[in-house]
């Protein structure tokens, strides 16, 4: 029995999914950013400890509201996703060596302690020069500030400015906004710490862009405002993707593989990376395989979705070993039932003994022989 189409929006009423060439982002309605404006709440002080045992002060940062909009706009238009801005650069690209400066550059010092791998910024355009006219206390230290206020924990601020040094660019009443925003759509506090933490790169794009990126996830899958929030927490990194890949995954499942729009809800709500990580081939291959081989149904598939986020050659392999040795058995109202967890999440040697109750050896005889 088919699911009903969710029709309870946050502005306005949900609609069926739409064809993939019916929509752009470009033409999507703001319909996340039109509720009233929240002000932030005050942050706690905040003290940090460089490795020069000195205590860093930070001046206390202004209150401001999502409504007030970033300053920067247009620079800020410009930044697309996380390859396009590691891309902004020159045919042939300068390499930095910040091996020099090690001994001598207090900032490069206390990046290194803080956990920063800054080798891997060494042929990011802009980057080293600009880092090395900082000051830590005065430039860097207020944007770990602003990182720990708002939940990144202590030992992830090296890995978060290592993947984004460019949020060093950001003005901090920009990044403040970015997160009222937030706030003003009803993400809880923890939901914030959940996808500035797993997606560093969330925090350059403006409050337009993510609403319009909010926006057009609403309007292309019927969400309503709860689901924007899940979607938004569960895969942070699908909503600063790129719009055409996601159009075209979501063209796969629908046209070629035959799921219907509440079905391709249900897995973009369970599993995002579906719709980031693979192509169309991939996915379409996947489910061939799964669906008009193995004979596995649609049920079977949204019952365990992330079967089709696992290596083909690898699934494969281990239902042939589970055929050949006559315990491919995948009806949980039948004895010797296999889940489709323990086919993918299980080691090899769990796999042979536990689940396939064979040996080590035999399947791996069986890899050899296919």
């Amino acid at each position: 029995m088919k699911a009903n189409m969710v029709s309870s929006v946050l502005c306005g009423g949900a609609q069926q999914l739409p064809s993939i060439h019916s929509r752009s982002i470009s033409n999507s309605p703001s319909v996340l950013i039109r509720s009233g404006s929240q002000s932030i709440l005050e942050p706690s002080a905040v003290s940090i400890t460089s490795s020069y045992g000195k205590i860093l002060s930070v001046e206390p940062r202004k209150e401001v509201s999502a409504a007030d909009g970033d300053h920067d706009e247009d620079a800020d238009n410009f930044i697309m996703t996380k390859e396009e801005i590691w891309n902004v650069a020159p045919a042939i690209q300068r390499s930095y060596n910040f091996g020099p400066y090690a001994n001598e550059s207090k900032v490069i010092q206390e990046l290194v302690h803080l956990g920063v791998e800054i080798h891997r910024w060494e042929e990011k355009f802009g980057i080293p020069e600009f880092v090395l006219k900082l000051d830590f206390e005065k430039n860097i230290a207020p944007y770990i500030t602003f990182l720990c206020d708002h939940g990144v924990h202590a030992d992830d601020v090296g890995n978060f400015f290592t993947k984004n040094p460019f949020i060093l660019k950001e003005n901090l009443q920009n990044l403040e906004r970015r997160i009222a925003y937030l706030r003003s759509k009803k993400f809880e506090e923890n939901a914030i710490a959940v996808i500035i933490s797993r997606n560093p790169f969330w925090l350059v794009f403006s409050t337009k862009r993510i609403d319009r990126r909010l926006g057009f996830f609403q309007e292309y899958f019927a969400l309503t405002g709860a689901q924007v929030r899940q979607l938004a927490t569960s895969g942070p990194k699908l909503i600063t993707d790129k719009i055409d890949r996601v159009k075209e995954i979501t063209f796969t499942l629908k046209e070629e593989c035959g799921f219907e729009p509440d079905e391709i809800k249900k897995l973009l709500l369970s599993t995002p990376f579906i719709f980031r990580k693979y192509g169309r081939k991939q996915i379409w291959l996947r489910f061939d395989y799964l669906h008009n081989e193995v004979k596995f149904t649609h049920e079977q598939i949204l019952k365990w979705p992330k079967i089709l986020t696992t290596n083909r050659s690898r699934v494969k392999a281990r239902i042939g070993f589970l055929q050949q040795i006559g315990r491919a058995q995948f009806n949980p109202e039948k004895p010797n039932f296999v889940s489709f967890r323990d086919i993918f999440e299980k080691d090899d040697a769990i796999f042979a003994t536990q689940v396939a109750h064979s040996s080590v050896h035999k399947y791996n005889e069986y890899l050899k022989s296919v």
